[in-house]
Order: C-alpha cells, then sequence, then structure tokens
C-alpha cells in the first residue's frame, strides 16, 4: 500500500508480506493512519455487514466549521494506492482525495474493489461497560440470551487462565454483553459465572476477540493497539494464537502495537517499525534491527553486543574499527559493551559461564592475531555444548596486536604522520632509531610491547590512542587482513541485529 500526503506521511509504501504483521513504531510515526487506510481496501461480500465497504470519507472524516471557516480541517490532495493478489490475479485501486474521494483501478475498464470479510477493532470496541449508562439498563430491558458455539473460545482458551465452559451472548436493541460459566472441579461446586461487569479490561479484550475472530475464514483482520490491558505473557500469547489462526482460517491480520513483546511475537517479515526522520518530518520503514526497535520506544537499546578481547590495546583497535563503521549503520559506542584484560586461556571458561545463561549470542569473542589454531579450536569445542552460535573473530596479519600496530606505522607513515602531528620522515627516523636501540637482548616476546611503549612516549602518546588510530584508519581503508576483519566485524554487528529476542 502507498500513502501520499495523510495525516503528516508525506509518501510512504508499506508490503505486508507474512500471514501476521505488527506495526510498531513511537507516537505520531503513522501506525493508526496505515491500519485505518487498509481497512479501505476490501469491500465486505455479507450483505449483513454495516457499512460493507470503509472508504476513506469514513474513517478520515474532515472537520467543517460552516460559520468559521478557520476551524476546519485543512483538504489536500492525498493517495491512496494498493496491490493485491487476489485469487492468483494482480489488482490495483487507487483512491484520490480532490473535492471527494474517487476511486479508481489503474486505468482498466469495469474494475471492482476486491471482495473480502474484514475486520477492524479499535480502542473504541473496548470501553469498560460499567462507564456507559446505557449498559446498566440492560436488565430492565427485553433481553436475548445466545449461546455461542464452543469454537468462539477456542482463542481464548489458549491465552487466558480461566476454564470458561460456555461464552453468552445478552443482546438488547443495540447492545451486547457478554456472559460466562465456568467449569465446574468438583460435582460440588457452584457453577462460577459472570458478567463482563466483573471481567478485567484484558479478559473482556481477548473474549471480544475470541468471539469475532471465530467466524471469520479467508478474512482481512485490523486491529489496533492489541496489547491494551494485555500482561507481557497474554501479549505473547496472543500473538502466537493468532499466528496459529490466519493459518488455519486463512486469514491475513495486521496489528498495531507499542509493545516489544508484541513485535518480538512474530518473524521479522512480519515486524513493519515505523519511524519519523528527525530532519526531515518523514514517516520511513526502518530496518528490521531490534536495536533500533528499542531506541524508538526507551530512547535507548536494552540489548548491547558484548565484545570480550584479550588486552586493552586489542580493545582499543576494536574500538578504532567501531569509530569508522559505526555512524555508517546509525548505532551508537554506548550500544556496545567492550571488555578486555582477560588472558586467550581463560576464554573457554567465559564460554562455558555464557552458555549456561544463554547468552552467547550477545558476545563477541576477538582473539589477537597470534592466536594459534589449537587455542581457537579449544574455545570453539566449548562453545558447541550450547544451542547459542558463537562466533570468534581474530585481529589482522596473524601477529601480535603490538606487532601490527608497528607494521601499519611504518608501512603507511605518510597516512598517519598528519594525525600524531609529525612528518612522516621523522615518524620513520624515530621507528629505526627504537628498534637500533631496544631490540637487541630483549625477550622476544616483549619486542613488541616494548618497542610500541617507547615509541608512544617519543610522541607523547598512550600506546592504546596509537591502537585505536590505527583500527579507526586501517578500517576506512580497508587494507590488508583489515579489510576481512572489518567485514567479518560487520556481518556480526547484523547478526546481533537482526537475532530475534
Amino acid at each position: 500500500m502507498r500513502i501520499r500526503e495523510l495525516r503528516g506521511i508525506d509518501d510512504l509504501t508499506v508490503s505486508f508480506p507474512y500471514p501476521v504483521s505488527v506495526l510498531a513504531g513511537p507516537n505520531g510515526c503513522g501506525k493508526s493512519t496505515i491500519l485505518f487506510a487498509c481497512a479501505c481496501a476490501y469491500q465486505d461480500p455479507d450483505p449483513e455487514r454495516k457499512p460493507r465497504r470503509l472508504t476513506p470519507g469514513i474513517v478520515f472524516p474532515d472537520f467543517i466549521d460552516k460559520n468559521d471557516q478557520s476551524a476546519c480541517d485543512m483538504s489536500i490532495e492525498t493517495e491512496l494506492e494498493f496491490d493485491y493478489l487476489h485469487k492468483k490475479s494482480a489488482h490495483g485501486m487507487t483512491y484520490i482525495r480532490g473535492g471527494g474521494w474517487d476511486r479508481s483501478y489503474g486505468g482498466r475498464k469495469k474494475g471492482q474493489q476486491p471482495q473480502r470479510r474484514f475486520y477492524l477493532r479499535t480502542l473504541a470496541n473496548l470501553t469498560n461497560p460499567a462507564e456507559v449508562r446505557s449498559f446498566l439498563q440492560l436488565a430492565r430491558q427485553q433481553t436475548q440470551i445466545q449461546r455461542l458455539p464452543t469454537s468462539s473460545l477456542s482463542f481464548a482458551q489458549g491465552i487466558l487462565l480461566q476454564d470458561y465452559q460456555h461464552l453468552k451472548i445478552i443482546r438488547a436493541k443495540n447492545r451486547d454483553l457478554l456472559f460466562v460459566d465456568l467449569r465446574n472441579q468438583t460435582p460440588t461446586q457452584i457453577t462460577p459465572k459472570y458478567s463482563e461487569f466483573h471481567m478485567s479490561s484484558g479478559e473482556r479484550a481477548i473474549l471480544y476477540l475470541s468471539k469475532d475472530l471465530s467466524e471469520f475464514e479467508e478474512s482481512f483482520i485490523l486491529i489496533d493497539e492489541i496489547e491494551a490491558g494485555l500482561h507481557p505473557y497474554a501479549q505473547q500469547q496472543v500473538m502466537l494464537e493468532l499466528q496459529r489462526m490466519a493459518l488455519r482460517q486463512k486469514l491475513q491480520v495486521i496489528v498495531t502495537s507499542h509493545s516489544p513483546v508484541v513485535l518480538y511475537s512474530v518473524p521479522l517479515e512480519g515486524r513493519i517499525f515505523l519511524d519519523r526522520d528527525i530532519e526531515t518530518n518523514k514517516v520511513q520503514v526502518m530496518p528490521n534491527y531490534r536495536d533500533i526497535f528499542q531506541k524508538a520506544l526507551y530512547g535507548q537499546s536494552l540489548n548491547k553486543l558484548s565484545i570480550l578481547c584479550e588486552d586493552k590495546i586489542a580493545e582499543a583497535i576494536v574500538r578504532g574499527v567501531l569509530d569508522e563503521i559505526i555512524p555508517d549503520l546509525d548505532l551508537y559506542p554506548g550500544d556496545f559493551i567492550i571488555d578486555r584484560d582477560t588472558g586467550i586461556s581463560e576464554f573457554p571458561g567465559h564460554v562455558r559461564t555464557l552458555g549456561k545463561f544463554s547468552r552467547l549470542g550477545n558476545f563477541l569473542m576477538v582473539l589477537d592475531g597470534d592466536a594459534t589454531t589449537e587455542q581457537i579450536n579449544t574455545i570453539k569445542r566449548s562453545a558447541k555444548q550450547y544451542p547459542d552460535s558463537m562466533e570468534l573473530l581474530t585481529l589482522p596479519d596473524s601477529v601480535a596486536s603490538e606487532q601490527w600496530i608497528w607494521n601499519v606505522l611504518k608501512n603507511h607513515a605518510n597516512d598517519y604522520s598528519g594525525d600524531l602531528g609529525i612528518d612522516a620522515r621523522n615518524l620513520k627516523r624515530s621507528m629505526a632509531n627504537i628498534e637500533n636501540r631496544y631490540r637487541q637482548g630483549l625477550d622476544h616476546r616483549q619486542i613488541p610491547k616494548d618497542t610500541l611503549q617507547y615509541l608512544a612516549q617519543d610522541l607523547s602518546k598512550e600506546p592504546e590512542s596509537l591502537a585505536r588510530l590505527c583500527g579507526r584508519l586501517e578500517a576506512k581503508f580497508k587494507r590488508g587482513d583489515m579489510a576481512e576483519f572489518r567485514s567479518r566485524l560487520l556481518e556480526q554487528i547484523e547478526r546481533w541485529r537482526t537475532r530475534s529476542q
């Protein structure tokens, strides 16, 4: 469906590829507008339904004060464009508002609006009957009691904790009131029964949905703020039952929600997250990344990607790479927790601890480039016994991190001299002097750390700042093994962002 110039939506196209779709996002991003626009898509073939067709004029009425033109809704040219796959054939229909609302079918003569039963539930349908005085007069009126079939309870039974035996409708004129009988646990018990005056708002909402949806087959179901009045567990169960019902009864269901529980209860293809761009004020469909959902709903991501490194130099390299790549991903440094000061021998223990608490999926482990094949395999074997997958990344060039930094600065002095505040020739000269003065007689395992330390002193820098600078610029230039490390890190961040809760 494409919407143009309606309720603050400039131009937006939304697709619904999954049987149950969730429209989510912050207030004012157009969720209800899209839902109500969807309600105009079909004509209901049931002759008893009133109205059989919802038009944009009905769901998006304009207020017009005949006495004061300044108090009228501004009318602009609006378009609602629908593309369907209906009964194995492609269809198209467009509503255009000029003076009124005109309907066209893409230039096809004798085009018709596709027919399909539809159901629209809004928050207005959830009004507590005790708040409406006309409900209180029901007992004084002539009423009819209709006992509904058992199938009308099947949806509710999978969600609510009550053991319902019968669901009834008390009807008087244009008012309906729910009435339930619970099942006796023992033959000597009195059958509990009560009307919706004594139901919680969540119980009422679920029972009405159960009653209404049980009669729909091959239909179009639209529900605004489905989580209203529901505990998070009930929200999850509602969405699971809706997906089962959609497959069983061939339904297409679209709901709006502010709840991450509802959003994460459907697969990625069923999540449609909307947000309004701060700079342009345009509504847009956002990528299916859970951190984006959480930032819009809570102001920050509740799930952090934890990156575990061997030491502070490795941590600084990783931070440098992130400095380069995360701005393009619409991420922030606060989305990552980077830990270190742990030797590679400790990694198998970390894996076992995280695996026991099902947290491996939120952790990324980064080893120094000189990690051996045996060390890597030991860590991987520790992870195999847990269902969560775990990825290991290795820093570039199969050498210690300090040696990699030294090689980068030595081989690409021209690229780094400006950031270091030193002429490239002087940088090379300083590094050559350090090699000549300090490498002789030192423990070969300590040479990379010591020489990097001495270079940092000469440059009045900390080794970590050199490491971060090298990580950032090498990721920018995509040179050597850093190109592969950068690519694999991006893959793992993508995997974390799309991983369902």
